[in-house]
């Protein structure tokens, strides 16, 4: 990268070109990288190194996450992936980025980008499964474990993820049924009817909720057929 004398003295005081940019982000002092990253990506714009116009929004993208602006560092990577469209890294930051704004499923769409731009990208796969479970859809999540300990079996949290979705999908599924039971007893069936189904559209193995579906809907249309 070409700098100005000038901006060359500026910009690598601390050695080389990104040195000083890096050294406020171990420092956690953002605000300043932020302001030191904005710097370095107009100087890289005006010599036209889009390599480093690349690595400028990447880091100011990171700089700003890391100070909690999630919005403004979901920006800096998008601008990134207009420079390479095929940066999974970006896309991934991006899904990061939706969770803490708990944009589970945007989060989810970034996810799958990086994805299909780099099948074996275990940490996408991961944090797409920590969506899928925020949405509480636990199956889902499931799967993306499993696919993340295909490419990386030695990832330990996944292996914790599958356990809590399986956890949590228990949970949920005997939530649903026990107020099918009681709305059932109450005579409420088409209640019970929407409430066994929930409980079966999270664990569709659940055989007890699927008889109780089973009977609930008998008896509403035994009484709709006798009115």
């Amino acid at each position: 990268m070409k700098l100005t004398k000038k901006t060359e003295q500026e910009v690598k005081k601390s050695g080389t070109k990104l040195q000083k940019l890096m050294l406020k982000i171990r420092q956690e002092d953002y605000k300043t990288a932020i302001n030191l990253w904005k710097y370095f990506i107009g100087h890289a714009y005006y010599e036209n190194e889009k390599k480093y116009i690349l690595i400028g929004y990447s880091n100011l993208g990171y700089s700003y996450a890391m100070e909690g602006n999630y919005k403004k560092a979901i920006d800096a990577f998008e601008k990134a992936i207009k420079i390479k469209p095929d940066y999974h890294v970006a896309y991934y930051n991006k899904g990061k980025n939706y969770r803490k704004l708990k944009e589970y499923q945007n989060a989810i769409d970034a996810f799958e980008k990086a994805i299909k731009i780099k099948p074996d990208f275990h940490e996408a796969y991961y944090n797409k499964g920590a969506a899928y479970g925020e949405l509480k859809k636990y199956q889902e999540a499931i799967n993306a474990y499993k696919e993340t300990i295909k490419i990386k079996p030695n990832f330990h949290v996944a292996y914790h993820g599958i356990g809590v979705a399986y956890n949590k999908k228990a949970i949920d599924a005997k939530a649903y049924y026990n107020m099918g039971k009681i709305y059932h007893k109450l005579k409420k069936y088409k209640n019970a009817i929407n409430a066994f189904e929930k409980a079966i559209k999270i664990n569709p193995d659940f055989h007890e909720a699927h008889r109780n579906l089973e009977n609930a809907l008998n008896l509403f249309k035994a009484i709709n057929n006798n009115h």
